[in-house]
């Protein structure tokens, strides 16, 4: 029983329980009324009367609680009388209270404990948050730093930890309802979402005293002292309640691990940020739910601190903050600004032909072949937002029978490749056709790169080896041409030259396969080598 209403009574040895069994309080044989937590017995509220003969706790009609002797004489009230109908309640969250009948408190014992456990609906790191890890970054990530009266200055990024800027990220994904980013290389993400994360890591240090507050963070004691007054552990504490605040509401909190103690600036990259979505507290002890992106996908990470005083310092764990022995110094909210993360959501895609058609091939005659397309971009292709494979050279022809394939499975992640296999119906009249496809997203974009071309001879009279040498050619012709382009970026901006070495070094590679293949197939009709 959690409660009591009109005329109902809690006599010695008696007890109400709220409904989670993490209070009881208790009428004791001493005269004392105790509201206790079951965690550890700790006493959170009392009457205060101990030793008089206090037997039993009446909830009167005329709404008032009141401590009574075996003579009916009161010994302590909670003072709401004249308020008839009023009902007293042991809360879940450790609180005492007497409301009245319009639902409104009239009385309490002030002993809320934020027991939970709560959680952020509808959020857990291995569905909601970003599934790669903090790096290493693409090739040409890079930080560009603006200073007053100086040109800017570019610093290579490929190495940084960005934890700032994911944790931000997996607030705005989550907030917006978009789709989880599931690529799980970092060094393979798309560069335009290394750097829209790089954008949201210097966001993350944009609020009103962050800086400030990192570098002071940084440099302060453990424990307080007479000279520099509350230490790092004291205020510490004092950041929880707002920390809980935010999960209540249902809203991640973005926080500043303080991991190490020292006066030189750049020191504070040392530390780390995380991202709370839940919290449970079991007697004295706080356990923080955390994502992480040192240990991405990860729901069990967890931070675990004593919260039943501001001193002494005490131990703050932890079994997240990669390279960190543990154990954590400190904490604090982060301010936070919501962004759209359209710009993480990138659709990359890296086509080839595992199996061309089919050399030599008569007008009008059918083949099987496969073409497989590798996930490089940031988002999941999945068949319900119409990812599918369309024919190039030119866009949308029927040449081959088809102009589409479905998806050959419901979703494909970054890193991941579909392998599509159809069939395909050559045209009726002889002549030399080219063969290429490309990923498209239905009614928004084509994207990625195409396959390499390849002309295929339809009814062609002259022999196989003669139609393979011409496919190498053509093949080795387009690799030439790649390759010249390699060699005519602009290196003036090394960091847009590498995007751009980049997307030409995969099509030079893709050529190299298809040259590949043909190369097999002129040694199974037993050609001359080209």
């Amino acid at each position: 029983m959690d409660r009591l209403h009109a005329d109902q009574r809690l006599g010695t040895g008696e007890e109400l329980t709220s409904g989670n069994g993490r209070v009881r309080l208790v009428m004791q044989g001493d005269g004392n009324l105790v509201l206790y937590r079951t965690d550890d017995g700790a006493p959170l509220w009392a009457t205060d009367t101990w030793q008089q003969p206090a037997t039993h706790a009446v909830m009167q009609g005329d709404g008032n609680f009141v401590l009574y002797t075996d003579e009916e004489k009161p010994l302590w009230a909670s003072g709401t009388d004249g308020n008839p109908g009023a009902w007293l309640v042991l809360q879940d969250d450790g609180n005492l209270v007497v409301y009245a009948a319009s639902g409104a408190a009239l009385w309490a014992s002030g002993t809320v404990q934020r027991f939970g456990p709560v959680t952020v609906p509808g959020f857990r790191p291995s569905t909601r948050a970003p599934l790669f890890g903090n790096s290493p970054w693409p090739p040409g990530t890079h930080l560009q730093i603006s200073l007053s009266g100086l040109p800017p200055v570019s610093l290579d990024a490929t190495e940084m930890g960005l934890c700032g800027g994911m944790s931000f990220l997996a607030r705005d994904i989550h907030e917006s309802g978009t789709p989880q980013l599931r690529g799980r290389s970092s060094a393979h993400i798309p560069l335009d979402l290394a750097h829209h994360i790089l954008r949201r890591l210097v966001d993350s240090f944009g609020g009103p005293g962050v800086v400030g507050r990192w570098l002071g963070e940084t440099q302060a004691l453990d424990h307080e002292t007479v000279f520099w007054g509350p230490g790092l552990f004291h205020r510490t504490i004092d950041e929880i309640p707002g920390i809980l605040d935010e999960i209540d509401r249902g809203v991640l909190c973005p926080i500043g691990l303080v991991l190490v103690h020292s006066y030189a600036p750049w020191d504070v990259f040392q530390n780390h940020v995380v991202l709370v979505w839940g919290y449970e507290r079991h007697g004295d002890i706080l356990t923080l739910r955390t994502y992480d992106c040192n240990a991405p996908g990860r729901d069990d990470i967890v931070i675990r601190l004593d919260v039943s005083s501001h001193r002494p310092a005490k131990t703050i764990s932890t079994n997240g903050t990669d390279g960190a022995p543990g154990r954590i110094r400190g904490f604090f909210r982060l301010p936070y600004t919501h962004v759209d993360p359209a710009p993480a959501y990138i659709d990359g895609a890296f086509v080839r032909m595992t199996g061309p058609p089919p050399t030599p091939m008569a007008a009008g005659t059918r083949a099987q072949v496969t073409v497989t397309a590798v996930n490089n971009g940031s988002t999941t292709w999945t068949a319900a937002d119409v990812y599918r494979l369309g024919s190039q050279s030119p866009q949308d022809n029927t040449t081959w029978g088809t102009g589409r394939v479905d998806l050959p499975q419901a979703t494909v992640d970054p890193g991941d490749s579909a392998v599509f296999r159809f069939g395909i119906q050559a045209p009726a009249t002889a002549g030399r056709y080219a063969f290429c496809w490309q990923m498209v997203r239905e009614g928004v974009r084509w994207f990625g790169q195409p396959s390499p071309r390849v002309t295929v001879a339809v009814g062609s009279t002259s022999g196989v080896c003669d139609q393979l040498r011409a496919q190498y050619q053509d093949l080795a012709r387009q690799l030439d041409d790649v390759r010249g382009e390699l060699e005519g970026i602009d290196w003036s901006d090394p960091y847009e030259a590498r995007r751009e070495a980049t997307r030409l070094n995969r099509q030079a590679k893709a050529l190299r396969e298809q040259l590949d293949v043909v190369e097999r197939d002129q040694r199974t009709h037993g050609c001359a080598p080209n």
